[in-house]
């Protein structure tokens, strides 16, 4: 099999690209702009204002002096303290692109000012909202509808006036400007790194960089038995991680074997003891992300993402992004990396194949399919992050849970406990039950049902019988 052979079979094999979507046009850019630049609602009294702030860093692993999460929070408090107002909530972003408007304390944000629950809502500067200009002008579009006021503590401008909506619109483009084009300077060095063969700056289990002198991954100290030992490389390409490459080689091994689940696999892994050279005992654990998760046990999802990924073969693989810059979930090219494979090419095909066999049935061999019609539906009151089912007790018992909390924080840190499955699934029914559908929405509630082209196949069958007779 050649290389062109076999990097299309990887292709194949973990998907194709998602669909890119439309942006929007200049008539609702202007028509925003419009309504923006109109009357808004009259001032209310200052003193006693009802203020919500918001947060945002792109990531936690790029973090400047002054601009985290907690620096912008400290800011907001203390101007809606120094102007007498009533702090309604600070909501936050952790970790999400100022290019996206669909960020859960964005979205918290927006029902609030819909429900009339705030007066003004507080910024530490303009791109803490968006980096996008259509989402910004909405965002602001939506502040005037219901006489929100809008204050940003970098920028000190006055956007109730002509003149301040105009600078609001001017930085809004530049900030979308900086945005794009660090962005495309991004996509440009992470496809040039992959064509050539090198492994994304991240943190992967199975990998380190190989300087053991000043190492600082997650599972170096008292964990590697080449810790603070000489360096093994230039840092530049990685190596193979002395213990986590087992882990890697276990999990390929185990569920190439066809007789084991992602859930079983991790449990196992979890059970497993590993000896050093020098005779000492570790047990395996995740690598972890510095500075917001630490090393722990493995579950069904981190096993699932070793699993289907090609880097564990010496493969490496580009998704780029798509013209609305959303990342691709699948990758659209595979590129032979520098890295030294930890497991060979027909032992990961192997296990790709058992995957795929798999669809999304679980098939621990003591276990049963199990339902759970609210996964992703029901999202932690907390947190807002979607929630998923899980059992215990053999499947007696399930649950719903914030995956986020229960999986990487650690306990004292959990906001969510986990929901009883059998009562949130009836409270819902109940609620469903009580809903009256309309008679013209039948047809096409059954059209979808029987058919994923929905009405637009009904209607082409419809014509076809009309033809033949």
């Amino acid at each position: 099999m050649n290389q062109t052979q076999t990097t299309d079979e990887i292709l194949a094999l973990v998907g194709q690209p998602e669909t890119e979507t439309t942006p929007p046009n200049a008539d609702a850019i202007s028509e925003t702009m419009r309504a923006i630049l109109g009357d808004g609602a009259q001032e209310r009294d200052r003193r006693g204002l009802r203020a919500a702030g918001i947060t945002r860093v792109s990531s936690m692993m790029q973090l400047m002096d002054g601009d985290s999460l907690e620096d912008q929070e400290s800011r907001i408090r203390e101007f809606i303290t120094g102007e007498g107002w009533v702090e309604v909530a600070i909501l936050s972003d952790p970790a999400q692109s100022g290019r996206s408007d669909k960020r859960p304390g964005l979205r918290r944000l927006e029902k609030m000012i819909r429900r009339r629950q705030i007066d003004v809502v507080v910024i530490d500067r303009i791109d803490r909202v968006s980096r996008n200009l259509f989402a910004l002008m909405r965002f602001i579009k939506l502040l005037n509808d219901y006489g929100v006021k809008l204050v940003s503590l970098r920028e000190r401008i006055d956007f109730s006036t002509i003149w301040g909506k105009l600078v609001l619109y001017i930085l809004g483009a530049l900030a979308e400007f900086y945005s794009e084009a660090l962005a495309q300077e991004i996509r440009l060095k992470r496809y040039h790194d992959a064509r050539s063969g090198r492994l994304a700056g991240t943190f992967r289990l199975g990998y380190c960089k190989g300087n053991c002198s000043e190492c600082d991954d997650p599972n170096g100290k008292d964990y590697c038995p080449l810790y603070s030992g000489p360096d093994r490389t230039n840092g530049k390409i990685r190596v193979a991680h002395p213990v986590e490459r087992e882990a890697v080689r276990l999990i390929l091994e185990w569920y190439a074997s066809g007789d084991y689940s992602y859930d079983d696999v991790a449990h196992r892994l979890n059970a497993e003891i590993f000896v050093l050279p020098d005779g000492d005992e570790v047990r395996f654990r995740t690598k972890g992300v510095p500075n917001r998760f630490p090393p722990g046990l493995f579950t069904k999802d981190a096993v699932r993402d070793i699993v289907q990924n090609p880097i564990y073969a010496g493969y490496v693989t580009y998704a780029g992004s798509d013209n609305d810059g959303h990342k691709r979930r699948k990758p659209v090219e595979i590129f032979e990396g520098q890295h030294p494979p930890l497991v060979d090419y027909d032992l990961w095909r192997r296990a790709q194949r058992v995957r795929r066999n798999r669809y999304h049935r679980s098939h621990s061999r003591d276990s049963k399919a199990r339902a759970y019609p609210l996964s992703r539906l029901v999202f932690c009151a907390d947190a807002h992050m979607p929630m998923r089912g899980i059992s215990s007790g053999g499947g007696k018992y399930r649950y719903y849970v914030d995956k986020l909390c229960r999986q990487k924080l650690a306990e004292e840190h959990r906001h969510q406990p986990n929901v009883s499955a059998p009562e949130v699934e009836e409270r819902v029914r109940a609620l469903v039950t009580r809903m009256c559908i309309p008679e013209k929405w039948r047809e096409r509630i059954l059209a979808y049902l029987h058919y994923d082209e929905g009405m637009a196949q009904v209607a082409y069958e419809r014509e076809s019988v009309r033809q033949r007779l």
